[in-house]
């Protein structure tokens, strides 16, 4: 890539640094300088592990039901 404008700044960290009090309760919770990501790179990761974890689960569900094919049960255990 060949940029041929001006050159731009680059975008700054995003960092929050944040106090919670809670009156109520006398508590206070302090955070310094969190390190956060982009919305648009936080869905792209929420929707990768979303579809890895539905793979996995519909691939466990498929074993369970070939398991459960598998095993014979007597007539004499299902009478109890």
């Amino acid at each position: 890539m060949n940029p041929t404008g001006i050159p731009t700044i680059k975008r700054p960290p995003l960092t929050l640094s944040l106090l919670f009090h809670s009156p109520n309760c006398d508590v206070a919770y302090k955070v310094d300088e969190a390190v956060g990501m982009q919305l648009s790179r936080f869905y792209d990761k929420m929707i990768s592990y979303t579809g890895a974890s539905s793979i996995v689960a519909a691939f466990y569900l498929w074993m369970i039901i070939r398991f459960t094919e598998q095993i014979t049960v007597s007539s004499s255990v299902c009478l109890l």
